[in-house]
């Protein structure tokens, strides 16, 4: 599923400093384990172990975030490297199990804890922060 990128470090657009902190933070993630790192890219990939209804899997997720400074974007993803099915006793065809949103809301604590914007439109009733307002360089 899409999520928009977000924005980093609104004040000084400072692409090292914010992949410093990217870093940091997933560093301090409980249930993140950084698994490559490249500081001149700008790339970090991160794994974690899957959930589904709230149990852990066998499977693993990747994480994936990459900041463009010329754009002062972070680009981001997580996904399970494999599907997770049910059979159930009374159906030949398999169902595919959910992860009950939990890649998209390691990503959203992972930008929370960051402070950093999503680019993403808001709804009317989101609460409105004047201190996110910025131009976006595409």
């Amino acid at each position: 599923q899409f999520d928009a990128p977000w924005t980093f470090s609104s004040a000084s657009r400072d692409a090292a400093a914010a992949f410093d902190a990217l870093v940091a933070a997933v560093e301090a993630a409980p249930d993140l384990a950084v698994a490559a790192v490249d500081r001149d890219a700008l790339y970090l990939r991160a794994t974690a172990r899957t959930k589904i209804s709230g149990r852990a899997a066998s499977d693993v997720d990747d994480v994936e975030l990459l900041i463009s400074k010329e754009k002062g974007l972070v680009f981001h993803r997580s996904a399970s490297r494999e599907a997770v099915f049910f059979f159930p006793a009374q159906n030949i065809y398999s169902v595919p199990l959910s992860d009950d949103g939990t890649n998209r809301a390691r990503l959203d604590a992972l930008r929370a804890t960051l402070g950093w914007e999503s680019t993403a439109a808001r709804s009317e009733d989101a609460e409105d922060d004047p201190r996110s307002y910025q131009a976006l360089r595409y």
